[in-house]
């Protein structure tokens, strides 16, 4: 909980003032490659502190014989800290994954999704054991910011859900406002060269411009 009000915090520090641009839908956009660490123009605390939390608990994350997620030996204090038991509900859903043979979990970590989707040719969220991310053109940047526009203003999340929202079990509890900051950050970022979003498991979103 103390680290959702602190991002929340972090993230409403650094809102701009962007018109939002309405876009169709962007149907044409590259497969994106699973990275967190990317080259950017613009590194913030809030992207300082994802990556602290990321490297603070991944020394306690393990895959077993059967490629499960699990977290071992993990200090009360980084437990609660960073609120572990939603990182462990993000593990539940891979590890369901990697049973239901959707995808592998490698020793390093890394991981592959085994089956092909309808919307192969589209953006989507890739996976990671600390969250998804996803990279946006230009295009589908704009698209991508009116959703979310329509979203805060609205209070309700419809229309292309699976197709803009990471599956995030702890998303479901953010409020519309949230949506408003992300999608300032990303008319914010975009800066014409599209956007690379990435999202951890209590919620906490990056959005860096593209090189």
């Amino acid at each position: 909980m103390k680290l959702k009000i602190m991002v929340m915090a972090l993230v409403s520090v650094l809102v701009l003032s962007v018109v939002p641009n309405a876009s169709a839908y962007e149907n044409n956009v590259k497969e994106p490659e699973s990275v967190y660490k990317v080259e950017t123009d613009d590194q913030t605390s809030l992207d300082a502190d994802q990556q602290k939390m990321i490297d603070a608990v991944q020394p306690y994350v393990s895959v077993d014989k059967d490629g499960l997620l699990s977290l071992n030996n993990v200090p009360n204090s980084l437990y609660e800290k960073y609120s572990l038991d939603q990182l462990e509900g993000h593990f539940a859903q891979l590890n369901n994954d990697v049973k239901n043979g959707k995808i592998t979990i490698e020793k390093d970590l890394s991981i592959t999704p085994l089956t092909l989707s309808t919307s192969v040719n589209y953006a989507r969220w890739t996976y990671n054991w600390w969250g998804y991310d996803r990279k946006f053109n230009n295009k589908a940047s704009k698209s991508y910011q009116d959703w979310l526009y329509t979203a805060a203003n609205t209070g309700v999340i419809v229309g292309g859900l699976t197709f803009w929202l990471p599956p995030v079990a702890s998303i479901s509890g953010v409020s519309a406002g949230y949506w408003g900051l992300l999608a300032t950050r990303i008319g914010a970022k975009n800066k014409g060269k599209g956007v690379y979003v990435g999202v951890t498991w209590v919620a906490a979103f990056r959005v860096d411009t593209l090189k």
